[in-house]
């Protein structure tokens, strides 16, 4: 069956930065390795803020060298003024207990300052995230040098320099990130750069910046569709390499393996086996495999970018009656009534296929991904004749960002809201299994917990938290919790009724685990009491996006595979490794991904796991299946996604902002659906590869 949500939610992991939000804050890190909570390491940057919300002007922008001795940070700054157009060098040096700063070989100053370092990342040519508040310039670096000791590091980035201000916009920075840093055991380091200012330029000055197929205008690159006919509208030049790629041997209908000289048991349904110490995910009919998938497939029309109040920006819209009017559709976040959105990748369909560009876009899909040797789909799609992983949604009354499935009535609306989406497919052979919810949005938080127990008595969590405080923390003592917790109560209802409580971390966090345990093992009984022939994902935990490491052990035991999501420069670190160890339990990696920023020559958005080319995305993906493969806990996993976003942004908004969400290169196929043959043959490559490398890998102490 075809699954397509309504609102797909991603978790883009956010760049770890060095200084904290502000409102209306733009930052430029023009060399950076520190962690600012811990008040380590350095720091050369741009600053400025708007607290009203205007631009920033560049009348207020200073120039800030920090380093912190783990106690404190210390800063020197130079106000200016600054003028567009004009070629700054400047020196930030950290040594000898002292801090300078020199601008244009004239002193700004010198204070006493110190530095020590942790492993974090070295940032140099970085805009932030959280940073990028609107101002009247744009900062452009030519050149930084980041010398300690004997370790150096030097950047050109002259060739961004020289871009075309529309490109400029849409990526403003050129960033380089050296994982773990360089080496500062000298708790010395200089930083040289060169840079200027330029006045940004409004959307009135740039447009129109997008041509009808969704590319920027003014960027030259292979492959560039100019014409309809460039979109292959009969198919020849795929049907051809598709048909010289072939079918590969050797699978299954579902994507399992049936020439490694062994199978699992025959259910029916896709489940999970131990051989020789790894595990495997095993198909209905009993073939091994390793689930290699994608998602978001097909995805014909969802993926629309805002063009309310920005319709210049195109140079070229189609009518929203007619042929392209299933390109087009009206606040479809829920969020923005009145707003209308386009999806490139729809009307680029239309053109290629006409008539029922639907069902002959999905077939293909079909064809595609069985001849690039991927098992199926992962989360956010789904194609008939391909498996995949539904991610279910929750309708019931929330507490706060949950469900109190301790009120029967509220646990009867979450089992039939869950009953309505899974009965119809109680025997669908192609579910790999059941998730609900997805990241963050499932974890469990303290402030829910305080939440709840400022609730009145009626609210039965409440009840079932102070209950458990009271037989675990304080052993039924009334008058040891009330002083604990700031309240005057000599019995449990007294509790239950006051709504000032103020536990200590320690019962906050223990009762946290216990809503968590519980929540999770209320969701994971109703999904199989409604559902027993299909797995149980969980909710896709993000390692390090929740609370702290137990959240990993809360949802291990209330799952059949750990369903996670990664977006890391490589499969597993120690720490993940060691995680994935820790519950001897299958786990399955719904989302990762390594998508191009092309150097910033096509306009797309520099994603945290960026790389710079498609052949060094489709190596990556080498490197990660490779890895997973071999690691005796991981089945498979989903790259995220099979095209590419809008370039503008598939978020919601309206007005002058350039993009509103997300603008990756995250894809397989473009917005014009047009093969990227050099990654898809790395991935085929590793895809039918994967399933033979993990049956070489024999756990110690197994058969």
């Amino acid at each position: 069956m075809k699954y397509v949500p309504a609102l797909l939610s991603l978790l883009a992991l956010a760049l770890i930065c060095a200084m904290p939000a502000e409102a209306g804050s733009n930052r430029m890190l023009i060399a950076d390795q520190s962690n600012w909570g811990a008040k380590q390491g350095f720091v050369l940057d741009c600053e400025n803020d708007a607290p009203d919300g205007s631009a920033c002007p560049l009348s207020t922008l200073k120039l800030i060298v920090g380093a912190a001795d783990g106690t404190e940070w210390r800063y020197l700054r130079d106000v200016g003024p600054w003028a567009f157009g004009h070629e700054y060098k400047v020196v930030g040096k950290i040594a000898d207990g002292n801090e300078s700063l020199t601008v244009d070989g004239v002193s700004v100053g010198q204070t006493a300052a110190t530095m020590i370092v942790g492993h974090d990342n070295l940032n140099i040519n970085m805009q932030p995230d959280w940073a990028r508040a609107d101002a009247d310039y744009q900062i452009v670096i030519d050149h930084v040098t980041v010398q300690s000791g004997k370790a150096s590091v030097d950047k050109d980035f002259s060739n961004v320099a020289t871009r075309s201000a529309a490109l400029v916009m849409l990526q403003p920075n050129a960033p380089t990130v050296i994982q773990g840093g360089m080496d500062l055991s000298s708790n010395s380091v200089t930083v040289t750069a060169s840079f200027h200012f330029a006045a940004k330029p409004s959307l009135k000055d740039v447009s129109p910046l997008i041509d009808q197929y969704g590319q920027v205008i003014l960027a030259t690159f292979p492959g560039k569709v100019a014409t309809d006919a460039d979109l292959d509208p009969e198919g020849l030049a795929e049907n051809q390499r598709l048909n010289q790629i072939g079918t590969p041997p050797g699978f299954d209908q579902y994507g399992g393996r049936t020439d490694l000289g062994w199978m699992g048991k025959s259910t029916g349904y896709f489940h999970v086996e131990k051989h020789n110490g790894t595990w495997w995910m095993v198909t209905p009919g009993g073939s091994p495999c390793f689930y290699t998938s994608v998602c978001s497939v097909p995805s014909l029309d969802w993926d629309g970018t805002p063009i309310t109040g920005r319709e210049g920006l195109y140079s070229s819209l189609p009518d929203k009656t007619g042929p392209f009017a299933d390109a087009w559709k009206t606040n479809m976040w829920g969020s923005d009534p009145g707003v209308s959105y386009f999806s490139f990748r729809a009307a680029n369909l239309i053109r290629k296929f006409s008539g029922d560009w639907r069902t002959k876009e999905t077939n293909l899909s079909l064809r595609r991904l069985r001849t690039l040797g991927f098992s199926g789909v992962s989360k956010w799609g789904g194609v008939d004749g391909l498996p995949n992983v539904p991610v279910l949604h929750v309708t019931a009354t929330k507490l706060l960002r949950h469900y109190d499935i301790f009120d029967s009535a509220v646990a009867q609306q979450i089992v039939d809201s869950l009953t309505s989406q899974i009965k119809p497919h109680l025997t669908d052979t192609d579910i790999v299994g059941w998730s609900i919810g997805n990241e963050y949005d499932e974890i469990i938080t303290p402030d829910e917990v305080t939440d709840i127990l400022k609730r009145d008595a009626g609210t039965l969590a409440k009840k079932a938290l102070v209950d458990e405080a009271l037989k675990t923390i304080y052993s039924g003592d009334v008058s040891k919790l009330s002083a604990a917790w700031k309240i005057t109560a000599s019995t449990a209802d007294e509790v239950y009724a006051n709504q000032t409580p103020q536990p200590p971390a320690d019962d906050l966090e223990a009762l946290r685990k216990f809503y968590a345990d519980k929540y999770y093992a209320f969701l994971y009984s109703a999904v199989k009491t409604i559902d027993p022939n299909h797995l149980y994902l969980g909710f896709w935990i993000v390692p390090n996006w929740w609370v702290n490491d137990s959240d990993w052990a809360l949802i291990a035991a209330h799952v059949d595979v750990i369903g996670y999501d990664r977006y890391a420069d490589q499969f597993a670190d120690d720490a993940f490794s060691k995680l994935l160890a820790s519950t001897d339990m299958p786990a399955y990696c719904g989302e990762f991904s390594y998508p191009s920023d092309f150097d910033g020559l096509r306009g797309f958005g520099r994603y945290a796991t960026r790389v710079s080319s498609e052949e060094d995305a489709g190596l990556a993906y080498e490197r990660w299946i490779d890895d997973a493969a071999t690691n005796p806990h991981v089945v498979g996993g989903g790259w995220f996604e099979y095209h590419d976003e809008p370039i503008t942004g598939r978020g919601s908004g309206h007005g002058q902002d350039l993009t509103y969400g997300e603008d990756y290169a995250f894809g397989l196929y473009t917005e014009q659906d047009q093969p990227r043959w050099t990654l898809l043959t790395h991935m085929r490559k590793a895809n039918l590869a994967a399933a033979t490398l993990r049956n070489t890998v024999v756990v110690p102490g197994t058969n």
